[in-house]
């Protein structure tokens, strides 16, 4: 049967984090997307195969507070930028953001992180905000690029 493990968990956001960058990267150097989506997979599948789970774990415990942070803050600005960048649904923009903080909210509860309960309500707080103000975000990215293209012409 399959089980949830922390250690699953935290080579799932190593993955995602590892495709949007290598796909978005790979995005600027070739024009067809199936190129992109290919090299951007087998990065990933290589990192999420071969990364030693105790490296990814040892960041996490060591650095407290700011491991906590840089691992949960940076992917999501990785996630942010890669979902209101795109052409992306309302739909699937906010179940993405849903699994995204689950993900993220089983990675804190099942580590023995001492200030779980202050992580899980910013963890919270962060995707009620998201989740209310999506379509105001995805409008705001939309003018800034309707508006840089128009300067261009």
């Amino acid at each position: 049967m399959f089980e949830l493990t922390n250690e699953f968990l935290i080579r799932l956001l190593f993955f995602i984090v590892t495709f949007t960058i290598s796909f978005l990267a790979a995005k600027r150097f070739f024009k067809d997307k199936t190129a992109s989506l290919i090299i951007g997979l087998s990065i990933a599948l290589l990192a999420f195969f071969y990364a030693n789970y105790s490296n990814l774990e040892i960041t996490y415990l060591s650095y407290g507070w700011l491991g906590a942070i840089l691992l949960g803050a940076v992917p999501l600005v990785i996630v942010f930028l890669y979902l209101y960048t795109n052409d992306i649904g309302k739909v699937p923009r906010k179940l993405i953001w849903v699994v995204y903080f689950i993900i993220l909210f089983m990675l804190y509860k099942e580590s023995n992180f001492e200030y779980i309960k202050e992580i899980s309500t910013i963890l919270l707080t962060t995707l009620i905000i998201l989740l209310l103000f999506d379509s105001k975000i995805k409008h705001l990215f939309n003018t800034n690029k309707n508006l840089k293209r128009y300067k261009r012409n």
